[in-house]
C-alpha cells in the first residue's frame, strides 16, 4: 500500500527546509518507509507500508511533521 503527497511551499528554500526536517523522523525496521524529495518549491512524499494500519500511522506522523514545519516557517 502507498500514499503520495505533494506539499507546495512558498519557495525552493522552504521546500528544502521541509524536506530535511521531515526526513529526520524515519525509523528503520518499521512497517513503513518514506521517500522524500523536493523539486522547486514542491516537496513530494511517497509512503509505502505493509498494511493499512501502518500506512495510516506513517501518514499521520508525516502530516503532523508537515504541519509543524509549516507553522514554524
Amino acid at each position: 500500500m502507498e500514499a503520495l503527497l505533494s506539499v507546495h511551499m512558498s519557495s525552493r528554500r522552504e521546500a528544502k527546509i521541509m524536506e530535511r526536517a521531515i526526513s529526520v523522523d524515519s525509523s528503520p525496521g518499521s512497517k513503513s518507509s518514506r521517500e522524500i524529495n523536493s523539486s522547486g518549491s514542491v516537496v513530494q512524499i511517497k509512503i509505502t507500508a505493509t498494511d493499512l494500519g501502518a500506512l495510516r500511522a506513517s501518514l499521520n506522523s508525516t502530516l503532523r511533521g508537515v504541519m509543524i514545519v509549516g507553522e514554524v516557517l
